[in-house]
């Protein structure tokens, strides 16, 4: 019996030795084969790497050995725009006919443009180089012929949906890029571009980024163009003037105030229209003797140069005697009859009104005054008789009677 349990333990041990040995035997090989996929996984790990570091807006599946069930890891590596080629795609860009009725191009081409302009955004300073290189050939593309706002009163808008030209949408992407060297070009160009549309969004756009810093640099570009003007190359020059005298009004420099008097009327009789909106916008009141004095000049027979300027004394009819003088000499003036005479008698109730709504004191005075004015007028034979006066003035009374009758007026009681 003993010599039974003797070779039954003696078995037994020579079976956990048998599978001790095994298990190590096993277990070295096992580390030997994780230790040779780890060195393939290293390298093949440092191959995507590398890979990735060439990648441009592809999806790269990595997979990473594991005991558990293998999990796919997504990278996405973002695309950097081609800059350079946005501006030769721009700079081909040949606007078809515009939609009838329209100044801009069609639907899908303003789309193709602003995907442009956007990506140029999007691609932050990494766009600059290309704008610069761009901005410093002096060359441009206009994208609309017409429909730029501001060009009667000198100024701009610095925010649009559609660029008028190239160089306007790429000083608007360098606005919405930021920074210092988006400022920084910007200046630059205002001390270069022979464009007053240029001068004036420029000189608006600097003013918002930094006040003041730029402003004695846009005022001394707009009065060097002035002086100096240079030949009409597109649609969008045709009012450089306006824009020029328009910055000079927008910084309150009325340095120029001389030069635009001489300026005024031509040997011939012509109004420079640029001029008398500097001069309104620099004098104030001031301008009406100004006007009082060129509207009697002989050689204004002209109804397009009469017109500008009984409106510019207009606005200062009830408040002024000379003003009201001139309007008097206008309302018998041959030349002004029929729909001119008419558009300016019934813009008595809004020129020179702050607040048509809700009218100052000031206002209200002014408002007083005119609706005395039109009810003398309407008891005039002379007026009687003309249709286009009377039609003018019966407007004019009515819409200033019922500011008068807004104004006075219990408040309504709140809900």
């Amino acid at each position: 019996m003993k010599a039974l349990v003797a070779s039954l333990l003696l078995g037994g041990v020579c079976i956990a030795v048998t599978a001790t040995f095994v298990a190590n035997k096993q277990a070295v090989r096992h580390r030997a084969e994780l230790a040779h996929h780890q060195a393939l996984w290293a390298a093949e790990k440092s191959q995507i790497e590398a890979a990735l570091k060439k990648a441009k807006g592809k999806t790269v599946i990595v997979e990473s050995p594991s005991s558990a069930p293998p999990v796919s890891t997504v990278v996405t590596v973002a695309a950097k725009p081609d800059t350079a080629a946005i501006l030769e795609r721009l700079q081909s860009f040949k606007p078809a006919p515009p939609v009838p009725g329209s100044s801009q191009p069609s639907p899908r081409q303003m789309k193709r443009i602003l995907h442009e302009f956007e990506s140029l955004v999007d691609a932050g300073e990494a766009a600059l180089p290309a704008i610069r290189a761009f901005l410093d050939r002096n060359e441009d593309l206009d994208f609309q012929t017409a429909g730029f706002k501001g060009s009667r009163d000198g100024n701009v808008q610095t925010d649009f949906l559609m660029p008028p030209s190239l160089r306007l949408g790429l000083f608007d992407a360098l606005r919405r890029i930021g920074g210092a060297q988006s400022e920084a070009m910007l200046a630059d160009v205002l001390k270069t571009t022979a464009r007053g549309v240029e001068v004036a969004y420029l000189a608006r756009v600097l003013q918002e980024i930094a006040p003041n810093k730029h402003r004695d640099a846009a005022i001394a570009a707009a009065k060097d163009l002035l002086a100096n003007p240079v030949a009409e190359a597109a649609a969008l020059d045709k009012n450089d003037r306006n824009y020029l005298y328009g910055v000079l009004a927008f910084f309150n420099d009325s340095s120029q105030v001389a030069v635009a008097q001489g300026q005024l009327l031509a040997a011939s009789g012509s109004l420079d229209r640029a001029a008398l909106k500097y001069l309104e916008r620099s004098m104030g009141e001031q301008v009406v003797s100004l006007v009082a004095q060129a509207y009697q000049d002989p050689r204004v027979t002209d109804p397009a140069a009469k017109e500008p300027l009984v409106r510019s004394a207009l606005a200062f009819v009830g408040a002024n005697d000379q003003a009201l003088q001139v309007f008097g000499q206008a309302v018998r003036d041959p030349a002004l009859q029929g729909e001119p005479i008419r558009n300016l008698v019934e813009d008595l109730n809004q020129d020179g009104i702050r607040n048509e709504k809700q009218p100052t004191p000031e206002d209200l005075k002014l408002i007083a005054n005119r609706y005395a004015l039109t009810q003398r007028y309407l008891q005039q034979d002379f007026v009687l008789n003309n249709k286009a006066l009377l039609e003018g003035f019966r407007e004019a009374d009515k819409d200033l009677r019922n500011m008068l009758q807004r104004a006075s007026a219990p408040p309504k009681p709140k809900p």
